[in-house]
């Protein structure tokens, strides 16, 4: 999915997320993902779009 191959070449909704704030890990369906974020006071806070949804993964 980050190297944008295959399914997710020309994904615009992978534009939304900005990899240098977080990771996506998991597509929740077609364009949605869950992301964890890092180098931030809220770091390793799992988002869904930006909802907090777990303190940690």
């Amino acid at each position: 999915m980050h190297l944008r191959e295959d399914f997710y070449e020309h994904d615009p909704d992978l534009d939304m997320y900005d990899e240098r704030e977080g990771f996506i890990f998991f597509e929740v369906v077609e364009g949605l993902y869950f992301e964890v974020r890092w180098g931030t006071e809220a770091a390793s806070l799992v988002y869904f779009m930006d909802t907090r949804i777990s303190d940690s993964l």
